[in-house]
C-alpha cells in the first residue's frame, strides 16, 4: 500500500476518534441552566423597578436645608482606611463612627478635602444612596502639619476603644488613626440620628416594594441575609452555611408562629431572603419558594440582587425579624441595625464557625446586647438560643 494513503487513513481514524470523544463529553455534560423561576423572578422585578425609575419626575423629596452645627470650634477626622478596599458595610461603619466620635468629643466632623479619593467615593458611592449623610460633614483643606494624629482602635476590626479618653485634648484638629471601627458603641448613643442619616430616598422604598408580592405585605416577615461570594475563597470569613440557614429559618418560623418574647403569635409568616447568591438561596429553599398554587409550611420569597440600598429599604420597611447567617458580614449587620423599628435580630454564634474575624472581635462590642445569638448543632441540626 502506498505509504501516503496509509498515513492519510491514520489521520482520518484519529480525527474520527476525537470527534466521537467530543460527542460523548458533550452529551454527558450537564448544562448549567438557571431555573425558570429565577429567570422569571429577575425579569418581573426588573420591570417593576424600571417603571418606578420612569416615574421619577412625579416624586418630590422633602427639601431639607441643614446647617452644620457651628458651636464647636475643634474638629475631628478619621483615617478612612475602609474606603479604599472595603465594601459598603465597612464604609458605613467608618462614617457613622466618625459622626459618633464627633458627638462624643463635641467636635465638628471633617472630611479632609485634600484626600480626593475619599471625596470621590463619598460623591459617587455614598451620596447617591444616602443623600442626607453629607449634611453631617464639613469638607475642608486641612494641612497635614496642622492636625494631630492619635491612635484609636488599632490592630483589631471589631472592638471598642472609648474616644472619651481624648475629650480634653486641646488640639484644634485631631485625626484618629485606626482600622475599621466596627463597633456599634461608637455611635449607638445617637442611633436615631444615624437611622435618619441613612434613610434611603422615597424612590428606593418604592423599588423595594417590587421585591415583595402584595399578598405578603401584611404578613409577619422574617429576613435571613446570605453572604457568599468572596467569603468562600478569602480563607478568612465564614460564608453562609446552607444547613444552618435552613435550620435557623425553620426555628424562627416556628418560634414566631408560637409567639415569642411575650409577643403575640403570627399565623401568617413569610420569609424574604437577601444576599449575593440567589441560586444558592434557591437550592436551600426550593421546596418552599413562593407560588400561589401549593400550600407550604411557609413561603420563601427570593430577592434578586439589585442594589444594596434597595435591600436596606426593604428591611427597614418590612422585616420583623432579621437573621445574620454569616456572622462577620458587615452588610448583614447594617441590614439588621437599620431594620424596621421594633424588629428582632438573630445571628449565628461566630465561635462555632471557622470565621477568623472572631480573633479580632469582642462580641459585646460588635453585636448589640438586644440581638440574640443562635447555637447550631452540626450533628443533630438543632438550633437553640443562648
Amino acid at each position: 500500500m502506498n505509504p501516503k494513503i496509509r498515513t492519510n487513513k491514520f489521520y482520518i481514524v484519529v480525527f474520527l476518534v476525537f470527534v466521537i470523544f467530543l460527542f460523548f463529553i458533550q452529551i454527558r455534560r450537564k448544562p448549567t441552566v438557571e431555573p425558570l423561576i429565577l429567570t422569571e423572578l429577575k425579569k418581573n422585578v426588573q420591570q417593576c423597578v424600571s417603571r418606578i425609575e420612569n416615574m421619577t419626575f412625579l416624586i418630590t423629596e422633602d427639601a431639607e436645608i441643614t446647617e452644620t452645627d457651628k458651636k464647636y470650634s475643634k474638629t475631628v477626622q478619621l483615617h478612612l482606611g475602609g474606603f479604599r478596599d472595603g465594601g459598603l458595610g465597612n464604609k458605613m461603619f467608618e462614617l457613622m463612627t466618625l459622626i459618633g466620635i464627633g458627638d462624643t468629643l463635641q467636635r465638628r466632623v471633617l472630611v479632609n478635602a485634600t484626600d480626593l479619593n475619599n471625596i470621590r467615593i463619598l460623591a459617587d458611592e455614598i451620596y447617591p444612596i444616602f443623600p442626607k449623610i453629607i449634611d453631617e460633614f464639613e469638607f475642608k483643606f486641612v494641612p497635614t502639619a496642622a492636625a494631630t494624629r492619635q491612635d484609636l482602635s488599632v490592630g483589631k476590626c471589631c472592638t471598642f476603644d472609648d474616644p472619651k479618653q481624648f475629650i480634653s485634648r486641646p488640639e484644634k484638629h485631631l485625626i484618629f488613626d485606626g482600622r475599621y471601627f466596627q463597633s456599634f458603641k461608637y455611635f449607638n448613643h445617637i442611633r436615631l440620628k444615624i437611622r435618619d442619616s441613612l434613610k434611603p430616598k422615597i424612590q428606593i422604598f418604592q423599588k423595594a416594594e417590587c421585591l415583595l408580592p402584595e399578598r405578603h405585605r401584611n404578613d409577619f416577615i422574617i429576613c435571613p441575609h446570605i453572604r457568599r461570594g468572596d467569603f468562600q475563597t478569602d480563607d478568612f470569613h465564614q460564608p453562609t452555611d446552607p444547613k444552618f440557614t435552613r435550620a435557623a429559618t425553620n426555628f424562627l418560623v416556628d418560634y414566631c408562629r408560637a409567639g415569642y418574647r411575650n409577643r403575640k403569635s403570627h399565623p401568617r409568616v413569610t420569609v424574604a431572603v437577601f444576599g449575593n447568591d440567589v441560586k444558592f438561596v434557591y437550592e436551600v429553599f426550593k421546596d418552599l419558594v413562593d407560588t400561589i398554587e401549593l400550600p407550604k409550611k411557609y413561603s420563601v420569597v427570593l430577592t434578586p440582587t439589585l442594589a444594596p440600598e434597595i435591600d436596606l429599604a426593604f428591611t427597614r420597611k418590612y422585616c420583623d425579624v432579621t437573621l445574620i447567617t454569616a456572622p462577620s458580614s458587615t452588610f448583614g449587620w447594617w441590614l439588621s441595625y437599620l431594620s424596621k423599628e421594633g424588629s428582632v435580630t438573630y445571628y449565628r454564634n461566630i465561635q462555632e464557625t471557622q470565621d477568623k474575624v472572631a480573633n479580632e472581635m469582642k462580641e459585646e462590642d460588635f453585636y448589640p446586647p438586644e440581638w440574640i445569638k443562635l447555637r447550631y448543632d452540626n450533628v443533630t441540626g438543632r438550633i437553640d438560643k443562648f
